[in-house]
């Protein structure tokens, strides 16, 4: 297992996540990046929240570290965070949604290769021999956003709806029973249950 990694400032492109490099060479080095990131830097995620009338509490946070493994694989292990803000779908009010990844992926430039993989490994198939590590961390934010997001039951109630599409108070409702009193009334009634 690769241990913590520290920012290695003599590494290529250490200090700038955003750009491609070449992941052999980064794993060779035991290359770091560390850091933050914002909206421009992981446009399909500020995309995915823009589709869901969200947003996020800037910036993203993330920790990244190529290696190998206890089997000599090449792994890129670390984590992300963010904390989103999204649109309860039980009270379409806000619910603040915080995103939490971690990273753990294998590697490979095949998919053949990354067959037969632990299950703690995602297989990332590297194209070209160059990859974009914020792409990575923008990858496991996105798998960690909610499909159906909402608050914590308990915390919230669904809106009853107007004619007009606006929230309105809760009717009063009828004792379910009023009717059944009624009926027994009418029922006994004298001048009606003796005619035949």
């Amino acid at each position: 297992m690769i241990g913590y990694l520290c920012l290695l400032m003599s590494a290529p492109d250490s200090r700038d996540p955003g750009r491609r490099i070449d992941p052999w060479r980064a794993v060779a080095v035991e290359q770091g990046f560390a850091g933050e990131a914002f909206a421009p830097e992981l446009p399909r995620l500020s995309d995915a929240l823009a589709a869901q009338d969200g947003s996020a509490e800037w910036p993203a946070r993330f920790d990244l570290r190529f290696g190998r493994d206890s089997e000599a694989r090449p792994v890129v292990v670390g984590g992300a965070q963010l904390t989103v803000r999204l649109v309860c779908q039980r009270c379409l009010g806000e619910v603040r949604v915080p995103l939490r990844g971690s990273i753990e992926l294998a590697l490979v430039r095949s998919d053949a290769e990354g067959q037969g993989l632990p299950d703690h490994l995602d297989p990332v198939l590297v194209e070209a021999d160059v990859i974009r590590p914020l792409d990575l961390v923008e990858d496991e934010l996105l798998l960690a956003l909610p499909q159906v997001p909402r608050h914590e039951q308990g915390h919230c109630e669904p809106p009853i709806p107007s004619r007009d599409g606006g929230p309105v108070e809760e009717p009063r409702r009828e004792n379910p029973f009023a009717a059944l009193v009624a009926l027994q009334g009418a029922t006994a009634d004298p001048g009606k249950g003796s005619e035949g």
